[in-house]
């Protein structure tokens, strides 16, 4: 960012696990980290967790002229929204200085589809809804203020549903220009 104030949204960042895995990277920084979450993580993070660096909330502010985030990190999380286009718009409306979107599944279809996802042993029994993201419309829906900074393969690697690769990537965009 152009100064040392590092304000980073974390949207569902859970009980904010990046924020302590980058912490020590970060500490140099007037830093702020907002994690926003379903109520159960932030009546948690707010009892267990809060600083006065960490904070908690179950709602994306208002981009309202005042302080918003320079950072916006949706990381492993736009897949299980259930409208993820209209999420990352809101997110997109704080006009963030960088946008990082990491563990995403992306397709080479034209449309985004739906899937669902199954956990298992060692973990626990369960299964999710997942969104696998058209990665054409996904890249066409951010704004041209924003330039493309870095890709790169998520932990996750690659799967295969009907013989078509869908692949877990991030991105990294940073705002050129403070146009709408």
């Amino acid at each position: 960012t152009s100064d040392s104030r590092f304000e980073v949204l974390d949207f569902g960042g859970s009980l904010g696990s990046t924020y302590f895995h980058n912490h020590d990277l970060l500490r140099d920084f007037d830093l702020r980290w907002t994690v926003v979450e379903q109520k159960a993580f932030v009546d948690a993070g707010i009892r267990h967790l809060e600083t006065a660096a960490l904070k908690f909330r179950e709602e994306i502010p208002v981009a309202d002229g005042g302080p918003n985030p320079n950072v916006v990190l949706l990381s492993s999380v736009i897949q299980y929204l259930e409208k993820p286009s209209e999420t990352l718009e809101k997110l997109l409306n704080l006009r963030p200085e960088i946008l990082i979107v990491d563990r995403t599944p992306f397709s080479e279809e034209k449309e985004d589809s739906l899937m669902v996802q199954v956990v298992g042993k060692p973990y626990y029994e369960g299964s999710y809804p997942m969104w696998v993201l058209s990665r054409a419309k996904f890249i066409a829906s951010i704004p041209r203020t924003y330039e493309l900074v870095a890709a790169f393969p998520g932990p996750e690697g690659s799967v295969f549903r009907a013989g078509k690769e869908i692949r877990f990537e991030g991105y990294i965009y940073r705002r050129v220009s403070s146009e709408v």
